[in-house]
Parts: C-alpha cells; sequence; structure tokens
C-alpha cells in the first residue's frame, strides 16, 4: 500500500485513481460503488463516455464502408480496409495501455 501526502495511511494507489491499476481480479468486486450499488458520478461519466465512443466508432466503420461501396469499391477490399482500421485502433489502444502502465510505476 502506497501512502501519500496528506491523505493518511490506508490511501492506496487504486483510490488515487479510482480503478485498480492491476488486472481485475486483484481488484476488490465493489469498487467505484456505493452502500446501496449506485455508481459514483465519475464511474458513470467514464461508463457513458466509453459506450458513446464504441457507439460513434462502430457507427462510423458502417459509414465508411457505405461510402466506399458507393465509390465503386469491392466488398473485399472494403472489408480490408475496415479490418485494418479495427486494427490499428486496437494496436494503438495496446501501445497506449503499455505506455500508461509504465508512466504509474515510474
Amino acid at each position: 500500500m502506497l501512502k501519500y501526502p496528506g491523505r493518511g495511511p490506508r490511501y492506496s494507489r487504486r483510490d488515487a485513481v479510482g480503478v485498480c491499476p492491476r488486472l481485475l481480479s486483484s481488484c476488490s468486486a465493489g469498487a467505484g460503488v456505493d452502500r446501496l450499488g449506485r455508481l459514483s458520478m465519475d464511474r458513470a461519466l467514464l461508463l457513458g463516455a466509453r459506450g458513446l465512443r464504441a457507439f460513434g466508432f462502430g457507427f462510423a466503420a458502417v459509414l465508411i464502408g457505405v461510402h466506399l461501396e458507393r465509390r465503386g469499391l469491392s466488398a473485399g477490399l472494403i472489408g480490408l480496409t475496415v479490418g485494418l482500421g479495427l486494427a490499428a485502433a486496437s494496436l494503438s489502444g495496446l501501445a497506449s495501455a503499455g505506455l500508461a502502465a509504465r508512466v504509474e510505476q515510474s
């Protein structure tokens, strides 16, 4: 357990960032939830923003596919284009998570 100045001895790094920085299996099951089972405002905002981002990302992939079809590309090229875009987004997310973990450790 890490100690932060002015926060008392029971303040951990998980409390500082709002979520457990390690795998979810090592986190307590009730992180971000109050006694009545309600989400904290920060957690609700984060979940809402992630939901909107996921919807926008999926909707953009559909719109790009429709646009490329109207431009005359074959189904195989459209699938390749959308697949490469999804792979690039996944890899950049993994790279960001790895960088965040390194910054957190230092």
